[in-house]
């Protein structure tokens, strides 16, 4: 029942911005602002969204995808529409915004709110990234930059011409996640390309014309790096233990140092006691106890 009304949903949407969609512009006199539409069937082949056809003779209206390796255009009608796997680019003068169905795009298309959420990552990443981006060590980085690929590979995203990528799809990727790095920094261009480089040196990629491609060994990496981060963080939660067993064993042996010299009477406990509480860092103490 939900399945199809989804199923549904989607026609409806795509029957709607068909035009919007193929026109790749809303303003004529805006050459930023675009769209790219690509679609992938059950077989891996891939199209692109051409134009759109509306038969006068059933009243229905047709998606014309041109198939990239044949260069043919086909006429599908929508419900084949919303069953392929879809990816709408949304071109911008200062960004672009990807979106995985339909769903998305209409969802963002009417609210804005997945494109001010980007607006605003990017901010934080430009304001964040001058305290943070310079404390992150290489192996981190190379980490991140690693599993972003892998994990972009895996997708197999529909508007994708082969597996590998090249120095721009990095960039963007990185730019639109890894919000404490800033891609503007010509700095960083130099550095993302020795890490590059240095990744192929391991393994971990192949590169070809500056094409870098995910090797299987990329896998074993991130594992193993994944490995090393838990035991870390283990290892300073057991630090973090012993310090604050230190810390009550060293209050309760004190305690029972001044009960015993209460006991022998050297000292008039209550009195001490009194004086121990107005101390604020003993308060503390005692409540962190």
């Amino acid at each position: 029942m939900l399945k199809d009304f989804i199923q549904k949903l989607k026609i409806k949407i795509w029957s709607k911005h068909l035009p919007t969609l193929t026109n790749r512009t809303e303003k004529p006199d805006d050459p930023y602002n675009y769209y790219t539409v690509y679609f992938r069937d059950i077989d891996d082949v891939q199209f692109f969204l051409n134009g759109v056809n509306d038969n006068p003779a059933d009243g229905k209206r047709y998606g014309v995808l041109l198939e990239t390796q044949s260069n043919k255009d086909l006429n599908v009608d929508l419900p084949t529409l919303a069953e392929m796997k879809s990816e709408i680019i949304h071109y911008r003068k200062e960004s672009s915004s990807t979106y995985n169905n339909i769903l998305l795009f209409a969802f963002d298309y009417y609210t804005k709110i997945l494109f001010i959420k980007k607006l605003v990552s990017r901010g934080k990443g430009a304001l964040v990234s001058k305290f943070v981006s310079e404390t992150r060590s290489l192996s981190h980085d190379r980490y991140a930059i690693l599993k972003l690929l892998l994990s972009e590979y895996i997708k197999l995203r529909p508007g994708r011409e082969n597996n590998g990528f090249n120095e721009s799809e990095i960039l963007g990727l990185i730019h639109g996640r890894l919000w404490y790095k800033h891609i503007r920094k010509e700095e960083y261009k130099v550095k993302l390309r020795l890490l590059l480089d240095s990744l192929v040196i391991t393994g971990d990629l192949n590169e070809s014309d500056r094409v870098y491609f995910i090797q299987s060994k990329s896998v074993n990496t991130v594992v193993e790096y994944e490995k090393e981060l838990s035991f870390r963080d283990h290892q300073i939660k057991i630090q973090k233990n012993i310090f604050r067993f230190i810390v009550v064993l060293t209050a309760l042996l004190a305690i029972i140092i001044l009960v015993l010299l209460a006991l022998a009477g050297i000292v008039n406990l209550p009195s001490i006691w009194q004086k121990i509480l107005e101390i604020k860092p003993v308060r503390f103490l005692l409540k962190f106890i």
